[in-house]
């Protein structure tokens, strides 16, 4: 399986994932034949790009944490909770949000049993946007916490307040996010009230959740002190001790690590998602005065430059020029993958045949942006 752009999906390809809408219920399953009206209807919701199973990789996993069952009950109740967020029904809101807890445990049961890895691959329409971000950057919390010591109950208390930190956003107009294009001063004064929005809602739903209710309200605050709403600060540590006199919650910078991975990699309205090496890049040049140092540090300590499923080009080496698949990764060695190729240095299939980067050492690999050369040669 692999990812490619939606603009190179061919009919006849098999899809990789199952793919929801915006109520949770499913709209195709994985291992579904692609034809001209199903890719058309993937575009048309946004769809950048979208996973397909690939002879060649058929037994390649990505390992995603979550399983379907999981990652399908966690969407419902989420879109629940986002469309009742514009009606004044707190009961049922409270309601949902008791369903969610449900979920919540079966998400911290399946990230402690799985790969240490973070292995996701985005496939996001733009009404699913908000549940798909809630949903994977909590996977990858979770994987920071696990790192640093957090037991079951403190990943199910941080999961809590991961799966509902921009529930603000309910409240700002669709049409000032998505417009595309950069927000401008209008629209980003609106998206800047979504944190005190989604803590007042949070506050009156489950008062007894102090710190996820925070992980709302303190996402988006920096290291430096310039982020908002309150202008809080964090001393780039990893320190679970009582925070005050102006202090950022351990778990809201947790939150705010994993937000950012997340969104870095996926496609938004105003600009196209960054592979995965130019997210580690944007990763350490934000570490410290944006983002907490030693959790970014955690983060970098199991997210590879390579994930499994991407094309890549070979450029050095006796197969320089050729593309191929990521298919293995090891933890000790982020940077060094072992690659299937599948295509020579014209494009053209071969017999696949794999490239251990861990032995070959002298074998440098590039990850393919925006060329077809494998969509064209599968299809």
């Amino acid at each position: 399986m692999r990812q490619i752009p939606i603009d190179h999906v061919r009919p006849g390809m098999l899809l990789g994932r199952t793919v929801l809408n915006g109520r949770g219920d499913v709209l195709l399953r994985a291992g579904t034949e692609l034809t001209d009206r199903y890719i058309g209807m993937l575009r048309g919701r946004g769809y950048a790009a979208v996973l397909v199973a690939d002879p060649a990789t058929d037994d390649v996993s990505l390992g995603d944490v979550l399983s379907e069952r999981v990652r399908q009950a966690v969407t419902s109740e989420l879109a629940q909770l986002y469309a009742g967020v514009g009606g004044d029904d707190e009961r049922q809101l409270a309601e949902t949000l008791a369903r969610l807890r449900e979920g919540v445990v079966a998400m911290v049961e399946e990230v402690m049993a799985g790969n240490a890895l973070v292995a996701l691959q985005a496939m996001r329409a733009r009404d699913t946007y908000y549940f798909e971000h809630a949903i994977d950057g909590t996977i990858v919390a979770l994987l920071v916490a696990r790192r640093i010591g957090y037991d079951r109950p403190a990943l199910q208390r941080l999961a809590s307040g991961c799966l509902t930190r921009d529930l603000g956003m309910a409240r700002i107009p669709a049409a000032a996010i998505n417009h595309g294009g950069p927000l401008g001063p209008p629209e980003w004064g609106m998206v800047r009230q979504h944190p005190i929005a989604g803590f007042a809602l949070l506050r009156k739903l489950r008062p007894g959740a102090v710190v996820p209710n925070a992980v709302a309200l303190q996402h988006h605050e920096r290291q430096d002190g310039l982020g908002y709403p309150q202008g809080l600060r964090g001393n780039n540590r990893v320190s679970r001790e009582a925070v005050g006199q102006g202090r950022i919650v351990l778990d809201a910078e947790i939150a705010a690590v994993a937000d950012v991975y997340d969104a870095l990699g996926a496609d938004r309205p105003h600009r196209p998602a960054l592979p995965p090496d130019r997210v580690i890049v944007e990763l350490q040049r934000l570490s410290g005065g944006h983002l907490n140092r030693a959790l970014v540090g955690q983060l970098l300590a199991i997210l590879p430059v390579f994930p499994v499923g991407t094309e890549v080009l070979l450029r050095t080496g006796p197969h320089r020029g050729c593309r191929g698949v990521v298919v293995a990764v090891d933890p000790d060695e982020l940077a060094r993958p072992v690659v299937r190729v599948l295509a020579d240095r014209d494009g053209r299939r071969i017999q696949p045949f794999e490239v251990d980067l861990r032995r070959e050492r002298t074998v440098l690999a590039a990850i393919v942006h925006g060329d077809a050369t494998l969509a064209r040669a599968s299809a």
